[in-house]
């Protein structure tokens, strides 16, 4: 049978998860767009800034979802009204984001 204990340190390995998760697919797409913009300016490769912002956004509108899928776990272990407060300003904030980064994206 499971502890408290044994919960909390299950969900704080997924906390630790996700967030690494999103924290590699922000570093990744953000690598990926500074390699593609060298190639770009000095090698004179065919890709162009509209992409390169299109296809970083979209990794940064992904690595949001990892984020808050961690804070949310987080809050499992900690349930008090300022960390339920904090989590919905959270929340809503990085949802905004994605949203209209999302929608940025799509107009790109």
């Amino acid at each position: 049978m499971m502890t408290n204990a044994m919960f909390d340190e299950f969900v704080q390995l997924f906390v630790f998860f996700f967030g690494l998760v999103g924290a590699l697919i922000l570093i990744y797409g953000g690598l990926t767009a500074v390699v593609k913009i060298l190639e770009l300016e000095i090698l004179k490769k065919p890709f162009n800034y509209t992409d390169i912002r299109r296809d970083f956004t979209s990794k940064i509108v992904f690595s949001l979802e990892f984020f808050v899928a961690a804070d949310v776990l987080n809050t499992l272990l900690t349930p008090t009204m300022n960390e339920i407060i904090l989590l919905g300003g959270i929340v809503f904030i990085r949802t905004f984001l994605a949203y209209f980064m999302g929608q940025e994206a799509k107009e790109l």
